[in-house]
């Protein structure tokens, strides 16, 4: 049976946090600082204290069910620089949980820890054959332009089916045609758009936001609503984070109406677009459509953390 904890033992424990980081980080997960700062004598001996400085932890609710209101608390925590001492007040606030999708915007100034060289070059839809022997074409087109082992492209005389894969050129073996250098070849649609998509991601991880959206919003002429689904999806969340939220919903709606246009969305991607969608009127105010976004987006998620996620918001939208 679980009991409460002895409020004196939690102050005592507190009082000690000051100086031992690792006893503080195993209250704050254990909720013990949260339950001292509710007592007043307990507070008081806070402010009197030199030399600490305000931060900000985030913590959950003490039962699952309630993880739909985060609870932020001002916590005082060791400075390694004297500050002028401030005194805060503790405060509840409910919050929107959100996707990594629909997320603050990266600062162009932070530091980028993977691979964002989307500026090489853009990828391209069309090329040519470099040069053909023993059956097997040489093409100026690679990696950068989506191509992997199996991709088929289509050539003037027939197709060819890339074996090997260079970043910026391949090679492949000639079917049903006698393909010559200099004979031009296309790129299918779905893996000209998944390349885009790809050079996308590289440049809002590198804080290129603007641009990011600039490729996303021109690339929506290249393929059918149903090609372009996900990429209108990313651009959604791009217009979140560029501060346009009614653009962000008036994409996250078309998306959402063009789920079964082939290639029809998978559930995986309904759930996703549905979530992030709910999560925005949330954001807007709009408890009512929200709850019916994230009622639909729940059945069809099996990842946990965004089950979890829109319960939670599920859980927002049902407060009065």
């Amino acid at each position: 049976m679980n009991r409460q904890p002895d409020p004196a033992a939690a102050r005592a424990l507190a009082h000690q946090a000051f100086d031992d980081e690792a006893v503080f980080d195993t209250l704050v997960a254990e909720g013990a600082v949260e339950s001292s700062l509710r007592d007043p004598a307990f507070r008081a001996a806070l402010a009197a204290r030199e030399r600490r400085k305000y931060w900000l932890v985030p913590t959950a609710g003490a039962a699952v069910g309630a993880a739909a209101t985060l609870l932020t608390f001002f916590v005082l925590r060791p400075s390694p620089h004297p500050i002028q001492h401030r005194v805060q007040q503790v405060r509840v606030i409910p919050n929107v949980l959100l996707s990594s999708d629909l997320k603050p915007a990266v600062s162009p100034n932070a530091p980028v820890f993977r691979g964002s060289d989307a500026a090489s070059r853009p990828p391209r839809s069309d090329g040519t054959i470099t040069s053909v022997e023993d059956g097997i074409a040489t093409v100026n087109l690679g990696s950068l332009d989506g191509l992997a082992k199996g991709t088929e492209l289509e050539a003037a005389h027939g197709h060819i089916v890339i074996t090997i894969v260079f970043r910026d050129r391949s090679r492949g073996r000639l079917v049903a045609g006698l393909e010559a250098a200099n004979d031009p070849v296309r790129v299918p649609n779905a893996v000209h758009l998944s390349a885009i998509l790809e050079q996308v991601d590289a440049l809002a991880a590198s804080g290129n936001l603007q641009t990011a959206r600039d490729v996303a919003r021109n690339a929506l002429t290249i393929g059918t609503s149903g090609e372009t689904r996900q990429l209108l999806e990313k651009l959604a969340a791009l217009d979140y984070q560029a501060g346009a939220p009614d653009a962000a919903r008036e994409r996250y709606e078309v998306a959402v109406n063009n789920f079964d246009q082939p290639p029809s969305a998978s559930p995986a991607e309904r759930a996703a677009t549905l979530a992030n969608y709910g999560a925005l009127a949330l954001l807007n105010g709009d408890q009512r459509r929200a709850e019916d976004l994230l009622q639909k987006a729940l059945p069809l998620a099996s990842d946990p953390a965004l089950r979890s996620q829109i319960s939670a918001n599920l859980a927002v939208a049902h407060r009065p």
